[in-house]
């Protein structure tokens, strides 16, 4: 008796490392990207006022305060692609719009939690790219 219940002890460990490593597996191909991700880094970066004047900032530095009626211009310049690539923007409250050679592509508003916006852009390379944000009016 004791032999069997060893027996299937073993097999039970054995059916639960196949079930942990077949789920590894599986999440494994959701996951895969076929290649690295790119991550874009804003070109330029401005606080612009009510009245439309402009305070340019580093990018990559944490933006100034943004005051009543101001909000916030980052801008860069997409890659060439062959293929579809989706744009993720995460992290923005207020109202967000996003722009692509100046024309809106879409728009969001959040009070207060964050949102994220995800695109999927065509083939090209070389837009504008966009995104103004700034506090919920």
């Amino acid at each position: 008796m004791g032999s069997v219940k060893k027996a299937l002890n073993w097999l039970l460990a054995g059916a639960f490392l196949l079930v942990c490593a077949l789920t590894l597996l599986f999440f494994a191909l959701l996951t895969e990207t076929g290649g690295s991700l790119p991550v874009l880094s804003w070109e330029s970066a401005e606080l612009r006022g009510p009245d439309g004047e402009a305070a340019a900032f580093d990018p990559g530095s944490e933006p100034p305060e943004c005051g009543e009626g101001e909000y916030y211009v980052f801008t860069l310049t997409l890659p060439e692609r062959g293929d579809y690539m989706s744009l993720v923007f995460d992290g923005a409250t207020g109202v967000n719009t996003i722009t692509l050679d100046g024309a809106e592509l879409c728009s969001s508003s959040a009070e207060d939690a964050p949102v994220s916006l995800r695109l999927s852009i065509g083939p090209g390379g070389g837009e504008g790219c966009g995104l103004s944000s700034g506090p919920r009016a």
